[in-house]
């Protein structure tokens, strides 16, 4: 994970600010040079696991542990589990605890492993906390501390953001790494029909090239927009008229969605995974909800863009009730106080 700057490195990096800003004494370790350590505003030490087991890496837990003598440790990251928790164990750490990002099942005897490994385990979703339960984790080990974010912060007006695009259009951004999961293909294949709608696709990654692909295919060279990596999200973001979150695969939680919420954006996402405890469809979103939420039907969504395309209140009343709900739940404040009420039920375990 050490190239990454995804959603898990920038739960740490915003968490552990926060606790140290509520005067929590907050250490983090992170390879050297990644965009995570570059990104840190609490002490840390440039550890590298190499493997799953690298002893290299044991040893210098054990040292920052004995030296820094903590009173519990967190692991975020697969492959990541099992050193720290190793060395904690070894450094005599009073608790080891594992947040749970994804909304997987752990693969083989894992769970069993790491029952044994740690004291308790933090969800970001209920998704997550479901997940672990049928992995087997005992319920009493698993606290819920739904995740957030910090507000999005455009640097510009909204009008300076929109200046480079056609008025006359209903732009839909789409924010991820390109990959089949993210449903990216899902998203351009709902414009098809829709004249009016361009769709801005924001990021990199392995399948960009299947996309172009497909959209060649389906002749909307002219209406896709391939916007590439961009460091301003917060400024592209407030220039669409509307996310869209297509994702396939049971997202955890759903970044994407309560950043596009901070900014008061109309949202249409695929209900699934985490999706549906954050948003509520024709309140704050237009949630898509299929018989199976990895094969959606690009038509559901195509018909939602029509509801914002022909309902001009709905944008405005899905943005200020989403912007309501990410102020009344899903801030950094929020996500921070669920998160440290949830380390104390877990250290208060027996």
């Amino acid at each position: 994970m050490h190239k990454d700057w995804g959603g898990i490195e920038r739960y740490i990096a915003f968490l552990t600010s926060e606790l140290a800003r509520n005067g929590h004494l907050v250490t983090v370790t992170a390879p050297n040079g990644s965009p995570l350590a570059q990104h840190l505003e609490v002490p840390s030490y440039k550890i590298r696991l190499a493997t799953k087991y690298d002893p290299i890496a044991l040893a210098s837990h054990i040292r920052l542990f004995r030296r820094e003598n903590p009173h519990f440790i967190v692991t975020h990251f697969s492959p990541d589990y099992i050193v720290p928790a190793l060395a904690a164990r070894i450094a005599k750490v009073p608790k080891n605890l594992m947040t749970r990002h994804v909304a997987v099942n752990f693969k083989g005897k894992r769970a069993k492993h790491y029952n044994r490994l740690y004291d308790g385990f933090v969800s970001i979703s209920q998704t997550v906390s479901d997940h672990l339960i049928a992995d087997g984790i005992p319920a009493n080990k698993i606290q819920l501390a739904l995740s957030g974010s910090p507000y999005l912060m455009p640097t510009v007006s909204i009008d300076e953001a929109k200046k480079s695009l056609d008025g006359s259009l209903f732009h839909i951004g789409v924010f991820g790494r390109l990959h089949w999961v993210k449903g990216q293909d899902v998203a351009i294949k709902a414009i098809v029909n829709l004249p009016n709608a361009i769709l801005h696709i924001f990021g990199e990654g392995p399948h960009e090239t299947e996309l172009r692909n497909l959209v060649a295919q389906l002749n909307l060279s002219n209406r896709v927009v391939f916007e590439g990596y961009k460091t301003d999200v917060a400024n592209h973001m407030l220039a669409m008229d509307a996310v869209m979150v297509p994702s396939i695969w049971k997202e955890a939680f759903g970044l994407t969605v309560v950043e596009a919420m901070s900014i008061g954006k109309p949202i249409i996402a695929n209900a699934t995974g985490g999706i549906p405890e954050i948003l509520t469809h024709d309140k704050n979103a237009l949630l898509i909800y299929s018989d199976d939420p990895e094969k959606p039907n690009p038509l559901d969504f195509e018909s939602a863009i029509k509801r914002l395309l022909e309902e001009k209140e709905l944008s405005q009343t899905l943005g200020r009730d989403a912007k309501a709900t990410f102020d009344s739940r899903f801030t950094l404040e929020h996500m921070t106080e669920r998160v440290v009420t949830a380390y104390q039920n877990l250290l208060d375990l027996k």
